[in-house]
């Protein structure tokens, strides 16, 4: 078993009734173990001596003594018992193992089925599946539960009972605690180590290594694990070093922190591993020089010579030179100058250069990387190096596809960065990359859609340069004046920014590619105070650009006249006073009765329009709203919301009102207003209207309307008629 900690579970053993095993002396006892078994044993340390050889069908009705359970469970049938894996043979626990559960109900539903066997029906009828975790998310039968979820029937299902299993043994490992036995409320990842433990003290079980998934060499022969004569180890678990490496991960940002917990699962069982080999590509290891150390453990502090690595070539230094006396000084600041076969003035500015760029403030990688070279990274720093020089952060990506598919080699759907470069341009593929998915999440390259990336970021330059050219033909001295612009401004400014800081790069990309571009627009259709406006948005539009798109942003930062690179200007800052969300409520509720009104002349078939009628809202519905938006901080029960915001006279219209809004808060408006103020801002806006129409605009207040659509007008979303 791979899970000791299930053991109390165990109902009965499957044996493969179609493979041949082995009858086989191991050091001084006889196992019954498939013949690949038998042979990864002999190099594990293992005396092996095969005595003869048995179909597994002669093991089926027999029993078998089941440790922890303390009795005699049957011995059953199963093709799922893979003989290249460990001993061949299963031990079954239902309750937490899909595959298990629907062998055994295979075999329960098939009396037949049993009788090709040899089996007693009745006896397979009685075995019943034992509860002995709860995990998050599952009953005390997880194995059920996940069979209904994949709609798995039968043992064929191998696809889906696979997923079923990763997903119950996923949730068990985190969240499983014990319900059962000596070590009931224990959690799983406790028991699993305590109760591995008594198996081998009381000599009920051995340790028998495998490679974590199916590997194979290069020349295409079997990956096996060997105990090897004189092997090295790390001692991940020597006194005090898993404490102190975990307070290094408590000191980190992890991105997403989701990850944390892996880390620390990881912490809980790594302990002795082999960290040199006597073959292959690598370095010597110091204390045998027979060995080669092994790449993980070689791989773990490689990103301190990145502070160091110039400044050895500055100075022309040889490998010779570099001494333990010579990383002692420069990485610990331990010992003489003096020691070091180097002059003091080069030593000290290797030693600057090194303190002044370390620690490794963030690593960006795949999470695939976390149970190994990352966790080993964190032991190997705070086994090396000083508290200040400890890793800052860690952030993980998610998959790679390629048109939909897993982005491999062997698949042939591979694109080089060459290959970007020349088709798309580095900036194409930047923007491309950070507007199409988040950090964590998986990244699905399609060519179509980085070509369109393309063409937008071409449009954007156009638009950029347009707007210089502007401003140099149409001197003008005035500040733009537009708050609800400047505020528009403002805002997606500190929200670039905001992104930045915590790598939503997706987010920060819309802002920049698209945000920034509406506001362009909109303006721009208005036609009024362009050259202010141009000279306000444009210097810091492109700052803003650098980091994503540094070819194009230094190209139109160059047509402004700067000798430097936009790269070293100061990021742009925003004003928080001047933030204004009333003015930018008010713009965007006329920009809405635009789009709005494009709809309904679609739907209606209308080619031109001859008027349209503006109708604000009644001037309840705004109080309403204010003290919806109050009471929903606090409770979200529908009942208690229209009691609490009853209305007499209106009761009918508030019954249906806030269970609409409580399903879809997007239909509450950030700021309310007053059905005055929207109506006198409307007022102001009719010749803009018009004009983007091209038909007369009038605006009334429901309460004196006699349209029947008034009864709609909502605050922040007036009603329309067209005609």
């Amino acid at each position: 078993t791979l899970r000791p900690e299930t053991m109390y579970g165990q109902t009965n053993m499957w044996v493969n009734p179609d493979v041949v095993y082995v009858r086989a002396k191991v050091d001084k006892e006889i196992w019954y173990v498939s013949s690949a078994c038998a042979e990864k044993l002999s190099h594990q340390d293992k005396q092996v001596e095969i005595l003869g050889k048995v179909k597994g069908e002669k093991f089926l009705g027999k029993t078998c003594r089941a440790p922890f359970v303390n009795k005699d469970i049957l011995i059953l049938p199963s093709t799922h018992c893979d003989q290249e894996i460990a001993t061949g043979i299963v031990t079954s626990v239902p309750s937490d193992a899909p595959f298990d559960y629907i062998a055994l109900q295979a075999l329960q539903d098939s009396e037949k089925l049993c009788k090709k066997y040899g089996l007693d029906h009745k006896k397979v009828q009685k075995i019943q599946a034992i509860p002995i975790i709860d995990a998050e998310g599952y009953s005390n039968l997880p194995a059920v539960d996940a069979l209904k979820k994949y709609s798995i029937t039968s043992p064929n299902q191998k696809e889906a009972l696979e997923k079923a299993t990763q997903e119950v043994y996923k949730a068990g490992f985190h969240t499983g605690v014990l319900s059962v036995g000596q070590y009931k409320g224990h959690s799983v990842v406790e028991a699993k180590e305590k109760m591995k433990k008594v198996l081998l003290e009381k000599g009920q079980g051995e340790l028998f290594w495998e490679t974590s998934r199916p590997a194979v060499s290069r020349d295409g022969g079997k990956v096996i694990v060997a105990v090897l004569d004189k092997q090295w180890f790390l001692d991940f678990s020597a006194k005090g070093w898993k404490e102190k490496t975990k307070k290094l991960l408590d000191s980190m940002d992890i991105v997403p922190n989701k990850f944390r917990k892996e880390f620390e699962d990881v912490f809980a069982w790594l302990n002795k591993r082999p960290c040199a080999r006597k073959r292959g590509l690598g370095t010597v290891f110091p204390f045998d020089k027979d060995w080669v150390i092994e790449s993980l453990s070689d791989s773990t502090i490689y990103m301190s010579l990145y502070p160091i690595k110039a400044k050895l070539a500055k100075y022309n230094i040889p490998g010779e030179k570099l001494s333990h006396a010579f990383f002692d000084y420069v990485f610990l600041g331990k010992g003489k100058a003096e020691d070091v076969d180097i002059s003091r003035e080069q030593l000290e500015d290797i030693r600057a250069s090194f303190a002044y760029w370390y620690p490794n403030d963030h690593r960006h990688t795949f999470s695939a990387h976390l149970s190994n070279h990352l966790s080993f990274m964190l032991f190997a720093h705070t086994a090396v190096f000083a508290k200040k020089f400890w890793p800052k952060k860690f952030s993980f990506h998610g998959m790679v596809l390629s048109e939909g598919g897993k982005m491999s080699k062997s698949k042939g759907n591979t694109v080089t960065l060459l290959e970007m470069k020349k088709e798309y341009g580095a900036d194409t593929f930047r923007a491309f990359l950070c507007s199409s998915t988040s950090v964590q999440s998986s990244m699905d390259w399609r060519g179509s859609e980085a070509k369109k990336m393309q063409q937008h970021l071409e449009n954007l330059y156009q638009i950029l340069l347009s707007m210089k050219k502007h401003i140099a033909e149409n001197k003008h001295s005035r500040k733009f004046s537009d708050a609800a612009v400047i505020s528009r401004i403002e805002r997606f400014t500190k929200k670039a920014s905001d992104c930045l800081d915590i790598m939503d790069l997706r987010g920060y990309s819309t802002v920049v590619l698209y945000e920034f571009l509406h506001i362009y627009t909109s303006v721009n259709r208005k036609g009024e105070e362009l050259s202010a406006f141009f000279s306000y948005l444009l210097p810091r539009w492109v700052m803003l650009l650098s980091p994503l798109v540094p070819h194009y942003a230094e190209e139109v930062w160059e047509s402004l006249g700067h000798k430097d690179y936009v790269s070293l200007a100061a990021w742009p800052s925003y004003d928080a006073k001047k933030i204004d969300e009333k003015a930018e409520s008010l713009v965007e509720m006329d920009e809405q009765i635009l789009v709005d009104v494009q709809v309904i002349k679609k739907l209606a078939k209308i080619e031109k329009l001859s008027s349209l009628k503006i109708i604000v809202s009644s001037e309840w519905k705004y109080a309403f709203l204010k003290n919806f938006k109050k009471a929903i901080e606090k409770e979200r029960n529908v009942s208690s919301l229209i009691k609490s915001l009853m209305i007499k006279e209106h009761g009918k219209e508030i019954s249906k009102l806030v269970p609409q809004l409580v399903q879809n808060p997007s239909k509450i408006p950030q700021v309310v207003l007053s059905a005055k103020e929207e109506y006198n801002y409307l007022e102001k806006q009719k010749k803009y209207l018009e004009k983007m129409l091209s038909c007369s605009v009038s605006v009334e207040l429901a309460k004196k309307s006699k349209e029947k659509k008034a009864k709609h007008a909502f605050p922040g979303k007036p009603a329309i008629v067209v005609s």
